[in-house]
């Protein structure tokens, strides 16, 4: 751990997923299956969907149930390999945090936790170098408890031997940032369009020096 990152105090940082290190947007996804599909447009398709998207995303059905299911409730036309690649083609690189990641990973651990399902989390991984700079996460999906409950913000307290109060974590719902607050983490609440306030909050923090060595 650098010296200003220990002056600083910081021992850990732990990141949302989604609109923090890649933004994303289902309505490409909602459109592509409705014109295969019996289901009377994007808004039927979202309704349809969404008892089942949780159920996934809270780890309480799995991929090939939630892919089987979604296809029968909706009269999808196409096949499974059609509907998979349309849920994972949702997400694009956020750049600017990128370049911050890639100097602060050498310097402080970084985690992650996101309410997410296998399907993404592996298309993220398999698609965006910058997430082989985290050590770990905790996932929704597999840990079957979704932020803002306190006990998945536990969870990753415990498995990777955190010290919250040591311990950034970045998200850009409030709730979710409050849960955090409420754990015991420092938080900071992100958005993509603000970048630059992210920057100076880490700055604030002492570890300023993290990307800028690099450029």
């Amino acid at each position: 751990m650098s010296a200003a990152v220990e002056a600083a105090g910081v021992e850990a940082v732990v990141f949302d997923i989604g609109n923090v290190l890649v933004s994303f947007d289902f309505a490409p996804f909602y459109s592509d299956i409705a014109a295969k599909s019996e289901a009377s447009g994007r808004a039927c398709v979202e309704v349809v969907l969404e008892p089942v998207k949780q159920a996934y995303e809270n780890g309480r059905i799995g991929r090939q149930e939630f892919v089987s299911r979604s296809i029968q409730l909706l009269g999808y036309q196409g096949t499974e390999e059609e509907f998979q690649s349309a849920w994972e083609n949702i997400f694009t690189l956020n750049p600017p945090m990128e370049q911050v990641l890639k100097p602060l990973s050498g310097q402080v651990p970084l985690f992650l936790l996101s309410n997410t399902n296998d399907l993404h989390r592996e298309f993220l991984f398999r698609q965006f170098p910058v997430f082989g700079l985290f050590r770990g996460g905790v996932y929704s999906d597999e840990a079957q408890v979704s932020k803002p409950d306190l006990e998945i913000f536990r969870i990753t307290r415990d498995r990777f031997d955190l010290n919250p109060d040591r311990t950034l974590f970045v998200d850009d719902l409030r709730p979710n940032v409050e849960a955090a607050r409420e754990a015991g983490f420092q938080v900071f609440q992100y958005s993509i369009s603000e970048h630059t306030a992210f920057e100076d909050w880490l700055k604030a923090k002492a570890i300023r020096s993290l990307w800028e060595k690099s450029l």
